[in-house]
């Protein structure tokens, strides 16, 4: 296994995919909580995902592959747009190699940069007067093409990004097919009543007050 040209040693490789798995394991679950409950606040965009599944995987019995996932592209929307109102990590921090010259500054070598990606991805110069309002359609192609390509940082960008993006969006959206395959999700919250609390990984006070009700047969023809 080559990384920019160089060959890894198996410990190498083994620390890295203990840095995935460890590393992602309470922020893909933290996604999937925000998921859900993003859903269970907007019953019309859970039905519009819960129709494209039946869609394109009509059996349930049909193995859900990274490449056959793909096809659901409306809940890859509903995740980036949920990573984005709750990105999982929600402030990153960077130390430049470097003087660095941004606009009318300039950050001296060796500085600590903290970058704010909560506010980032609420920033309405960026997303517009519905920042705030949970909605999917952020995320479609003619959209992202409008957008600076690093208004959005779920796991940050460059040398330095998240190792375990790719892994964490895939995990991501085949949990997400099979809980809503099998079950709709209901909860007393609007986006007005949640109150974040801002630490290592982002926390809400209120807690994850999703209700989960049995889907019956008659949904899945």
């Amino acid at each position: 296994m080559k990384v920019n040209g160089k060959h890894l040693s198996d410990i190498q490789i083994i620390e890295n995919l203990t840095n995935i798995l460890v590393g992602g394991f309470e922020t893909t679950a933290s996604a999937l909580g925000y998921c859900l409950l993003a859903l269970a606040m907007h019953p019309e965009i859970q039905e519009k995902c819960f129709d494209e599944l039946i869609k394109k995987f009509p059996d349930e019995k049909m193995e859900l592959t990274p490449e056959n996932i793909k096809k659901l592209t409306y809940l890859d929307m509903v995740i980036k747009e949920t990573m984005r109102l709750f990105p999982p990590i929600p402030v990153s921090a960077r130390q430049n190699m470097s003087d660095l010259d941004v606009g009318d500054y300039v950050f001296p070598k060796d500085t600590i940069l903290v970058l704010n990606i909560f506010k980032l991805h609420r920033d309405k110069e960026l997303w517009g007067d519905d920042c705030l309002q949970f909605n999917p359609e952020h995320f479609s192609p003619e959209n992202i093409a409008k957008r600076h390509i690093f208004a959005f940082l779920p796991f940050t960008a460059g040398n330095r990004n998240c190792i375990g993006g790719r892994y964490a969006l895939t995990s991501l959206k085949v949990g997400l097919a099979h809980i809503l395959r099998q079950y709709k999700f209901s909860t007393p919250l609007k986006m007005n009543d949640l109150v974040f609390k801002l630490s290592i990984t982002l926390k809400i006070t209120n807690g994850f007050m999703v209700q989960l009700s049995k889907r019956t047969k008659d949904e899945h023809v």
